[in-house]
């Protein structure tokens, strides 16, 4: 398989995640969601999950494992944020200094 393809695989993996939301999804909806096979669906996350953008987790009482988004998303947010308003600030700086 090709590196876009896989990528490319990933990336579906990763938006079916973000659409379940704090519920997170199990193997077999997402590959259902994403018209994948369970293993190709299973090497997704494990490499979504070597770069913090995922886990797994069993909730109490449950031998149901969920994968969830990961603390890897909520940095590169942060980040994305930061450079935002430094945008901003540098945009309202210029336009305080021209008028």
């Amino acid at each position: 398989m090709s590196e876009s393809k896989a990528a490319g695989k990933v990336l579906d993996v990763f938006n079916t995640l973000l659409n379940a939301g704090f519920e997170g999804s199990t193997i077999e909806q997402i590959s259902h969601s994403s018209d994948m096979t369970y293993s190709s669906v299973r090497r997704a996350l494990k490499t979504l999950e070597q770069h913090q953008f995922a886990f797994e987790y069993t909730a109490p009482g449950s031998k149901v494992v969920y994968w969830r988004i990961g603390e890897g998303v909520v940095h590169i947010a942060n980040n994305y944020r930061k450079q935002a308003l430094r945008a901003i600030e540098s945009i309202e700086t210029q336009y305080f200094e021209t008028t």
